[in-house]
């Protein structure tokens, strides 16, 4: 089995990869990407780092994770509380806690003066969260790192209460966007909007119809809001993360509760969506990969 996170030539993202060491299996890692954490879960072995590539061996093939990543190879935790704290730092903080951070969670866990839902929360109320989702939103639509200045920028924003879906309208609606990804022209970017957006290609009376209100002095960015506020595009976003945090599609009675949350301009259905799937049962009891 090969696993390579990023595709060739795009900019690094932050990608975890969760891997058991099975009998009779070779697991080959590989990345574009500088922040690929990749955690190993296996029982027995032992590993070695050669030139940065972190080789892990035991009763099977051998696991081979290349230098671009960071590797953490472990035994499956036999405590929940000790599991679902190092679990939820690595998926939402994308990097591995020490054991003394796992502890430290732990032990108030079991004594009940920290919930798993206030765990979420505080985690995806910090700057660095926000920061994660602002690199996200970059990569994805104008194909390239944040810089400083901009990071910084977006990152009060939603300090303050900008939803997610609305830093992605104003990405989309960027000159920069419509520069790169729409040829610079009105048409062009309609037609990428559609493409990236709701993931299909736009009709000839779908752009000229986005075109006139365009030229009539409706923003891009709103433009490209209405776009993402559709249940059409609201319902891509329920599912990746009920895959991502849950590893199952989400009911229709989910996706229709969710799709109203995510209608909100004022409070992030987003982050409440990933603080509820952090903080849900199944993701409590999902076992070690």
């Amino acid at each position: 089995i090969t696993v390579q996170p990023d595709g060739a030539g795009l900019p690094g993202d932050r990608v975890v990869v969760e891997v058991a060491a099975l009998s009779d299996h070779q697991v080959r890692i590989t990345s574009t990407s500088p922040q690929t954490v990749v955690d190993v879960v296996a029982p027995t072995g032992s590993w070695s780092v050669a030139s940065g590539v972190v080789t892990f061996t035991g009763g099977y093939q051998p696991v081979i994770a290349g230098s671009a990543t960071t590797s953490f190879v472990r035994a499956p935790y036999t405590d929940p509380n000790v599991r679902f704290a190092h679990r939820v730092l690595r998926d939402l903080e994308m990097r591995i806690p020490s054991g003394a951070e796992r502890s430290a969670y732990a032990g108030q866990l079991e004594a009940g003066t920290l919930t798993r839902a206030q765990m979420a929360a505080s985690i995806t109320a910090t700057d660095t969260y926000r920061a994660i989702a602002v690199d996200r939103a970059f990569v994805d639509i104008l194909r390239r790192g944040t810089d400083i200045p901009g990071r910084a920028y977006w990152v009060e924003r939603l300090r303050d209460g900008l939803v997610l879906r609305r830093l992605r309208a104003n990405l989309y609606g960027s000159p920069e966007y419509v520069s790169e990804q729409g040829g610079g022209t009105n048409p062009g970017y309609v037609a990428a909007a559609y493409r990236d957006i709701l993931g299909r290609t736009a009709g000839a009376m779908e752009i000229d119809y986005w075109v006139g209100e365009i030229a009539a002095g409706r923003p891009r960015g709103t433009v490209a809001d209405r776009f993402l506020n559709t249940p059409e595009a609201r319902t891509v976003v329920i599912r990746d993360q009920f895959l991502r945090f849950a590893d199952r599609e989400p009911t229709n009675a989910e996706i229709a509760t969710w799709t109203t949350a995510l209608a909100s301009s004022t409070t992030d259905g987003e982050v409440a969506l990933v603080r509820f799937l952090t903080a849900s049962g199944a993701y409590f009891t999902r076992p070690d990969a």
